[in-house]
């Protein structure tokens, strides 16, 4: 039987304090300042992802994706070479980075005394719950410019 999981005691920030948090790591790492876009979110668009959990009474998990093209340009820039220089674990890497930030970010605005775990690359199916639920606290897609990011975070 699985536990009944209570509500926390305090609320998601909105959609544009959370994208201020994400750009608190993103202008820092990449020069790169995020707007929430008011456009359809299409799941097949964002092919690499990287999560984090945020495990405490109240566990959340922290995903962000982009397209190829996106991670491409925002390494590109963390590293300081061409896209078509990079290696694909450069790439892994600098999403494991933002989205370890960008969680820290979260954490402090949301529930200081919760713990990071350690993040990692996943795929679509790993946002999916062991108990088969995904139940998105928020989507929320970055845009600036051509580059995109979706935000999910999930409480499971």
């Amino acid at each position: 039987m699985l536990a009944k999981q209570t509500q926390a005691p305090w609320a998601m920030p909105e959609a544009h304090i959370l994208a201020t948090l994400v750009n608190v790591v993103t202008s820092t790492m990449f020069g790169v300042t995020f707007v929430v876009a008011g456009e359809e979110l299409d799941p097949t668009r964002y092919t690499r992802m990287a999560a984090i959990a945020i495990a405490g009474p109240y566990p959340l998990r922290v995903a962000l994706s982009s397209d190829e093209d996106s991670c491409g340009k925002l390494c590109s820039r963390l590293f300081g070479c061409a896209p078509d220089k990079l290696e694909p674990w450069m790439i892994d890497d600098a999403l494991c980075e933002l989205v370890n930030m960008a969680a820290g970010q979260i954490k402090s605005a949301v529930s200081p005394d919760m713990m990071l775990t350690v993040p990692k690359v996943i795929t679509p199916p790993d946002l999916v719950a062991p108990s088969g639920a995904v139940d998105p606290a928020c989507n929320i897609i970055l845009r600036a410019d051509a580059l995109h990011l979706l935000l999910t975070i999930s409480r499971n």
